[in-house]
């Protein structure tokens, strides 16, 4: 029986997530709780309910099915989700004939996987594109990962990663060994920023990019690509001193192929809306290249290394 996984989305023609035309898998599930995420219906495991009140017609099929009395009329916003109530079962989802209401989550096999990435291999061949596999984090599901990016593999298709780095050794190494092309986030170098701004520790993280570094030294892996990745946040990480911190820590990173700023956007403000949560960043502007040149010149200088900004 071939193993399964939990995802949120698959993403055909994808341009920004490795070499060539992409399709990128979205993982559910992160142990990270980044306050700026774009993607917060891959944070829980669990599938998420979404509600668009735009697309609500009020015909109420929604509050005639939902066992939990988790449905109520809203006379602004029509037939709003009690979150504390809702069980996330997504009746109300299949009921709902205009799409208001969505589910965000779903089992997958590997060969579905497969059967879904095989579909553009063409554009794969012309661009030497492939698939990615991202999240969520995709160390939270290691297994069906893996499976995945081998099955890829065993069948001509170039693999890449998306992760935040936070998860086992173990999990990783085997990752790394069917994956060809390895982004990894560094939100910060400083303890004490990192645990304020997305939850956790950082310490496993920097522990695995210098694993992952070594990893990349050796003769087999010389093909291999990593990457690291900085996403620069509005008034989180975006000073002088964060970027000089990370500048050196990446000097040591020898068998980094190149590093990338990413820049702040706030495209996922209305995710949160749809899920009921707030958004941190609402009226924040989303970055320009030119707000961060400074902060990569101080990468730069501080590591030695290319840096790239990268255009959203």
């Amino acid at each position: 029986m071939s193993i399964s996984g939990k995802i949120f989305d698959i993403q055909r023609y994808s341009l920004h997530d490795g070499p060539g035309i992409r399709t990128l898998i979205f993982m559910k599930g992160c142990p990270l709780r980044c306050r700026w995420c774009c993607n917060p219906e891959g944070l829980q495991r669990r599938d998420d309910i979404l509600y668009d009140s735009t697309l609500c017609i009020g015909c109420g099929k929604c509050l005639e099915v939902c066992r939990f009395d988790a449905v109520y009329l809203s006379q602004e916003d029509g037939f709003q989700i009690d979150r504390v109530k809702c069980t996330h079962c997504g009746a109300c989802a299949k009921a709902c004939p205009s799409g208001a209401k969505t589910v965000a989550g779903r089992e997958i096999t590997v060969k579905e996987v497969l059967d879904i990435v095989r579909r553009d291999k063409p554009f794969y061949k012309s661009s030497h594109g492939g698939a990615t596999l991202g999240g969520g984090e995709i160390l939270e599901q290691p297994e069906f990962v893996y499976e995945v990016l081998k099955a890829c593999k065993n069948d001509g298709i170039d693999t890449a990663i998306e992760t935040s780095g936070h998860g086992t050794w173990e999990h990783l190494e085997k990752i790394l060994t069917v994956t060809d092309t390895v982004f990894v986030d560094l939100k910060t170098v400083n303890p004490a920023l990192h645990l304020k701004t997305t939850g956790v520790s950082n310490t496993r993280i920097l522990e695995n990019l210098q694993k992952v570094n070594d990893f990349m030294g050796k003769e087999e892996n010389r093909e291999k690509v990593f990457i690291v990745r900085i996403p620069v946040i509005p008034n989180m990480n975006d000073s002088t001193e964060i970027a000089v911190e990370a500048g050196r820590f990446l000097k040591d990173l020898h068998n980094c192929t190149s590093v990338e700023v990413l820049p702040f956007h706030n495209y996922g403000e209305m995710k949160y809306k749809k899920l009921g949560l707030s958004y941190e960043f609402s009226g924040c502007p989303n970055s320009t290249a030119e707000m961060l040149i400074t902060y990569q010149r101080n990468i730069i200088k501080e590591s030695g290394r290319d840096v790239v900004i990268k255009k959203m």
